[in-house]
């Protein structure tokens, strides 16, 4: 079963909390008037957002983002950016034969449209493991993503990989994962746990647009990305693409076990609308 409703709203407004977000297209602008963000438009797949645009895939991850600033950053632009060179997407790779278990991906669903935010699902699945993903879209851009992952079989996992592959072009800067922010290094890596000593996310992109990330850690340390203080971040060029990859390393699910892979996304820039 997906999750019932009361464990739906209770998921996403824990990941509401741990984001912080609590109405953001009600806050004040800088000049201190009232604004309110454009309502969110949905167009099959594509969630149109003030000069943004998420892409959804099958499995429910965006396929791409785009941004429509103009260079100055002070009008939208009919000439957008796209952030990502591939879609966004997990690797299940199995212990025994370091292969990734193949899912079949039944589609994304929109089952609430509203003004100010959207929530989708989708589910993959094959005879031994199923994921269903759970997302939600703010008028002001954020995306909080929960990923649940149920065995139905013993699985053994060499690992569990988020990927999001960056173009190249806009990927030149970065900051968090332990760097203070600046053209971004060869490569940089982070573990979770330097959690408790800096921040469990990262912006990648260039002086135009960007993606910040953030992989939801719960207090409790029983969520997927913990895994035993195994999990962590590479941030490097890997093929045509500058690659964040998300890990987990090894773990054991027994059958019926549960895992969640939580995570959040902000494209950039944040700008509000006009004063009205």
């Amino acid at each position: 079963m997906l999750y019932s409703s009361a464990c739906f709203a209770q998921k996403l407004e824990e990941l509401d909390r741990k984001i912080a977000l609590h109405e953001p297209w009600k806050q004040a602008s800088p000049t201190g008037k009232k604004f309110k963000y454009p309502s969110i438009q949905v167009d099959h797949s594509t969630i149109i957002l003030f000069g943004k645009q998420v892409e959804l895939d099958k499995n429910g991850f965006p396929k791409q983002i785009m941004v429509y600033f103009n260079d100055s950053l002070t009008q939208i632009s009919p000439n957008g950016q796209a952030l990502l060179a591939e879609n966004i997407h997990f690797h299940f790779v199995r212990k025994s034969d370091g292969k990734t278990i193949k899912l079949i991906d039944e589609g994304a669903t929109f089952i609430l449209l509203k003004a100010e935010k959207v929530i989708w699902k989708a589910k993959s699945s094959n005879d031994s493991l199923r994921v269903d993903v759970m997302g939600m879209a703010f008028a002001n851009g954020e995306l909080a993503i929960s990923v649940k992952v149920e065995a139905l079989k013993d699985i053994d996992f060499k690992d569990v990989t988020l990927h999001l592959p960056f173009q190249k072009s806009k990927a030149d800067l970065l900051s968090g994962f332990g760097q203070p922010g600046g053209l971004r290094p060869e490569k940089v890596e982070w573990s979770v746990s330097m959690a408790q000593k800096g921040p469990n996310a990262c912006w990648i992109g260039n002086s135009t647009a960007g993606l910040q990330y953030a992989l939801i850690l719960s207090k409790d340390k029983k969520d997927g990305w913990w895994n035993g203080a195994k999990g962590g971040a590479t941030v490097a060029i890997k093929g045509s693409s500058m690659l964040a990859n998300n890990y987990t390393g090894p773990h054991y699910l027994r059958k019926g076990e549960v895992r969640h892979y939580d995570f959040t996304l902000l494209p950039t820039p944040v700008k509000v609308p006009v004063d009205n």
